[in-house]
């Protein structure tokens, strides 16, 4: 089954010490690329949420916001002292005062804000991270089914669209073919009627002329292509590369057909067979 390359999952832990959330966000692209934002608390199990990502996302740009609140007022604002920073400063402004004869005092410290830290007190477990993480990845995973299940039916739409339409092209192409053969018969006879011309070489020669507008085969290839897209949309593999590998294949084969016609019904139908190609290509570039 096809699945979306867009898709959004979130989940959140709540208990009588922190609330944790979390907001997995993937769009298209052509690799798996994924950018991470998360609390200092939890910095440490960075390594462990990208295993969990690479082992479910094959494609796409991944985005993960990670929010880390704790549930009580007074540890949100519990002030801890930056110790690095209180000893290199007061170190200094000992220095200073006995340089410059001056009278710095160590509460004047307390002025500069640098010195404290407003730090969160919490601890959060990596079992609970990760079953949080996991529970927006399922979340995040069954949307990119559901957006992949109107792909499917989209682009399985569209290709009974392209088949009947390449018959279409296929039909006319076959009475076009005889018609011009018949007539190249005809004037042939008409400019050679006094000279002895075997038959068949005549046959022949006007057989010759109408191949070169034949699409036979390019409407047989067209058509395998259609069979190869129907199989492959089915499977649970990653089918966007190849997808738009044989997408390819089918406006090469469309081309073909239409600088090959002159007949205006034709020309029409593969303007009808561009334009649906190019929605299903369209399509293509958001499919894992």
């Amino acid at each position: 089954m096809i699945k979306s390359m867009t898709g959004f999952g979130s989940a959140s832990l709540s208990n009588e010490f922190f609330n944790l959330s979390i907001d997995i966000k993937s769009v298209n692209s052509r690799y798996l690329d994924y950018k991470i934002k998360l609390p200092k608390e939890i910095e440490k199990y960075e390594s462990d949420l990208i295993s969990n990502i690479v082992k479910v996302c094959k494609r796409g740009r991944i985005s993960v916001i990670i929010n880390l609140d704790s549930m009580n007022s007074e540890l949100n604002n519990f002030p801890e002292i930056n110790k690095s920073l209180f000893k290199s400063y007061n170190t200094f402004v000992d220095k200073l005062n006995k340089e410059f004869n001056l009278n710095f005092k160590i509460n004047d410290l307390f002025e500069i804000k640098d010195f404290i830290l407003r730090k969160k007190k919490i601890n959060v477990s990596k079992k609970s991270l990760l079953f949080t993480f996991e529970n927006a990845l399922k979340k995040l995973e069954k949307m990119k089914l559901n957006e992949g299940t109107y792909l499917f039916k989209d682009i399985k739409k569209r290709i009974v669209h392209l088949d009947k339409t390449i018959k279409k092209i296929n039909d006319t192409s076959n009475k076009n073919s005889l018609f011009i053969k018949h007539k190249y018969l005809k004037k042939i006879k008409k400019f050679v009627n006094e000279i002895q011309i075997d038959e068949s070489r005549l046959a022949m020669e006007a057989g010759i002329l109408s191949e070169k507008i034949d699409i036979t085969e390019e409407c047989v290839r067209f058509n395998s292509h259609l069979q190869q897209i129907l199989k492959l949309i089915e499977k649970n593999n990653p089918i966007g590369k190849k997808l738009n590998f044989i997408l390819q294949e089918l406006l090469r084969e469309t081309n073909t057909i239409g600088s090959k016609s002159n007949d205006i019904k034709i020309i029409n139908l593969v303007m009808v067979l561009k334009e649906e190609i190019e929605k299903i290509k369209e399509q293509s570039q958001n499919i894992l």
